[in-house]
């Protein structure tokens, strides 16, 4: 852990800023960590991601979730179906109107840059992926697997999934 923090550091510190945000996305449930009594995780660890913009971070961290590819044991389901049922994805859009941050972002894999191992690997092609009439099926997905047979958009060029 005291590898991932310095690194951090050393991301940020190059622009001199003094605020970092950081959202730990490990052992996930569908209620608040400030809950005394929360239902047990369905998701295990996903990262520590980092931002100077809040909306950004959060932004990522509903993309992550929304993308994540359930296993058993590993399951987010409960977790989209409680964000969709309060209508957390307005929280983000809200703060960014409110100009509180932005919803774009680009993720970095600090442990790439930095060489701290993992004990798992990591897929770090992240795929944004519509279907031929525009619509957006998945975004910074880690794999294409859960998509049926035929034609997509992914990272803006066409894709046959056979």
């Amino acid at each position: 852990m005291a590898a991932a923090a310095q690194a951090v550091h050393n991301y940020f510190k190059q622009d001199g800023r003094d605020i970092v945000y950081i959202n730990v996305m490990n052992n996930l449930s569908v209620d608040c960590d400030c809950d005394g009594s929360p239902a047990s995780p369905k998701m295990k660890d996903i990262g520590i991601l980092a931002s100077r913009d809040p909306v950004a971070l959060d932004k990522a961290c509903l993309d992550l979730v929304f993308n994540h590819q359930s296993v058993a044991d590993d399951d987010a389901s409960p977790l989209i179906r409680r964000i969709e049922s309060l209508h957390g994805t307005h929280t983000v859009e809200y703060a960014e109107q409110l100009g509180l941050g932005s919803q774009q972002y680009t993720l970095v894999n600090l442990a790439e840059q930095t060489g701290i191992n993992h004990t798992e690997s990591e897929s770090t092609n992240l795929f944004n992926v519509y279907s031929l009439d525009g619509k957006k099926l998945l975004t910074n997905a880690h794999s294409l697997d859960c998509l049926e047979k035929g034609a997509y958009i992914v990272n803006g060029e066409k894709q046959i999934i056979e």
